[in-house]
Parts: structure tokens; C-alpha cells; sequence
């Protein structure tokens, strides 16, 4: 964790009587990598001008932190399947109880992020442990619609154990095994570990069917960056590669429509547009931006969100 309130990170109280909002930042990476320690995420600069805290945040990953092991042994690890947004938790209950040292106001916290730090807002919202440690949330490119479900976390842990050759009998070997082999059997399993609607962190998906109404009091925004979708191309892109690029990017996004229509349909609306920007620009719309209107049209239903929700485009 680090704490940014004058021109230095503090690693220890600062002399302050101020009260000043307080802006948690969960990093992006999905729920697989990332980390606060990059430069990117130096909160010195957003404090001077806001005049606020800003916290920002490391927690566990992947199988580090949504390993789920629940339905193996339901009394040993009920919540391992969400380990990772429990730190998030505990980093919210140490800034409620420690941010008025460093000049915060532990009744004003607002958390937000990018892509996955968005979707741990999101999925923060619905976590009956996370309720009022929070007041206000920004969410920019990270939607969480749905968690994983057992059944599909159970697979998942499946294929991992028998990567790692861990079975019912040894599961504690999960314990003492050196972290660089874990890392590589999860990388090795998925690249889309997901908090586990487990019925005991998570009780249900964090939007769906409706939004959370844990959290219909809290106000937030919404928003997309505008080229949220990485697109990875060799060389120079021609109309004759876009389709081709486009599947690699969001193919289990496209739905009914084939990548051929859609580059066609984002040439007939933005002519002047190059190969690689009808891609970039499709593969978004059609990745990032559909949780983020989901998002918004379900909390726009309930009469005590509508008020206090904010969809940007």
C-alpha cells in the first residue's frame, strides 16, 4: 500500500489537522497481474492537485487470490475463491481506521479504477464485507456483469491441480510449494481468473440480474477509455487483415455478427478512418463498452441508484 498526501509517499503519520476526501486506486491487469509499484499509478501529482489522499493498492492474483478450493474442502478454504478482493477489504477497514493520521477523512473515501481495477469496484459493491467502507465509485473501462460461477471455478481448479499434481489427499502441499511453480500452473490454466460467486464472499453475480442493491445508495460514474481494447498487430494493417485482426482481438465478443460485417459496417460510418482505428474502435465497442451500459441501465432501474449514477461516453 502507498499513501501519497504531501510531496512524498509517507511511510508514517504526517503532522495534519486536515480532513481531506480520500481516493483508493485499485490497478488494472484483470484479476491476473498488475501492480501499484509502477510509476503509472504515482499518486503525488493527483494529490496536489485535488488536495486528497490517495491510496493506492496491491493485492493477490490469479490463483494467489481466485484459486477456488471450496468444493473440495468447504471447511479448510470457504473463501479462497475471492482471497484477492478480501485484501481490497481489509486495505479499505486499515484506511477507515488509519487515513486521519495522514490527513484523510475515513467518511469520504471514494475507490476507482482502470479495466480491472474498475470490475474490483464493481465486484467491491456486492461484497456484504465491503459495505460502507466506501462512499462513491469511478469505474473507467472495468465492468463486472457476472462472476465466476462454482461450477466453472471448480473446472478451472481442476485442470491447475493437475497441473501442479495435487490431489484431495496432499492439497496442503498448495502451502509450501514455491510460488514461481503456482505461478506458472496458473498462467499455464487461464488468463481470465475471476472472483467466484462462492455464496459465502460473493453471494451473487455483482450485476446481474440487477445492480447490487448492497449498493444503491452510493453514488458512481461510469465511463470507457477511449481505445480500451488492445490490438496486436505486426506491420502495417491493411482492410484485407482488419477481419482477421478483429477476431484475434474480441471473437467471443462479436455475438452473431462476423468480423467482416462489422469492419464493413465501421467503414460506411467513419470513412476517413484507418484499417488499424476501425479495429481498435470495434474491438472496444464491442469488449469494453457493453458492461459499462449494462451497468448503467441497471442501477438506472432502481429509484435510490438512478440519481446518483453517471454513465460517461
Amino acid at each position: 500500500m502507498k499513501i501519497a498526501c504531501t510531496s512524498t509517499y509517507l511511510l508514517q503519520p504526517c503532522a495534519t489537522t486536515a480532513k481531506r476526501p480520500v481516493l483508493v486506486y485499485f490497478h488494472g491487469g484483470a484479476y491476473n497481474n498488475g501492480s501499484v509499484n509502477s510509476m503509472l499509478y504515482d499518486g503525488k501529482r493527483l494529490c496536489h492537485r485535488g488536495d486528497v489522499v490517495v491510496v493506492t493498492v496491491n493485492h493477490r492474483l490469479n490463483a494467489f487470490g481466485f484459486l477456488y478450493l471450496g468444493a473440495i474442502d468447504p471447511k479448510q478454504f470457504p473463501d479462497s475463491g475471492n482471497v484477492g478482493m478480501l485484501d481490497l477489504a481489509l486495505a479499505l477497514m486499515w484506511v477507515r481506521e488509519n487515513i486521519a493520521e495522514f490527513g484523510g477523512d475515513p467518511s469520504r473515501v471514494l475507490i476507482f479504477g482502470q479495466s480491472g481495477g474498475g470490475a474490483k469496484c464493481a465486484t467491491l459493491m456486492a461484497m456484504p464485507s465491503a459495505h460502507g467502507l466506501f462512499h462513491r465509485v469511478m469505474t473507467m473501462s472495468g465492468q463486472q456483469v457476472k462472476g465466476a460461477s462454482i461450477d466453472i471455478a471448480s473446472k478451472r481448479t481442476e485442470i491447475m491441480r493437475g497441473k501442479l499434481g495435487v490431489t484431495h489427499a496432499n492439497l496442503g502441499d498448495l502451502k509450501t510449494m514455491p510460488w514461481e511453480k503456482i505461478q506458472a500452473a496458473a498462467a499455464a490454466t487461464s488468463s481470465d481468473w475471476l472472483p467466484v460467486v462462492d455464496g459465502v464472499v460473493l453471494s451473487r453475480d455483482p450485476f446481474t440480474p440487477d445492480a447490487p442493491p448492497l449498493s444503491a445508495s452510493v453514488p458512481m460514474i461510469l465511463g470507457n477509455v477511449h481505445d480500451e481494447t488492445a490490438v496486436p498487430v505486426r506491420g502495417t494493417l491493411t482492410w484485407d487483415d482488419a477481419p482477421v485482426a478483429l477476431r484475434n482481438a474480441v471473437a467471443i465478443y462479436l455475438g452473431p455478427y462476423s468480423a467482416e460485417e462489422v469492419i464493413q459496417k465501421y467503414r460506411t460510418i467513419y470513412p476517413d478512418k484507418s484499417p488499424i482505428d476501425v479495429v481498435v474502435a470495434a474491438a472496444t465497442a464491442f469488449r469494453a463498452w457493453p458492461g459499462q451500459v449494462l451497468e448503467a441501465e441497471r442501477r438506472a432501474t432502481n429509484p435510490a441508484s438512478q440519481p446518483r449514477t453517471w454513465s460517461i461516453r
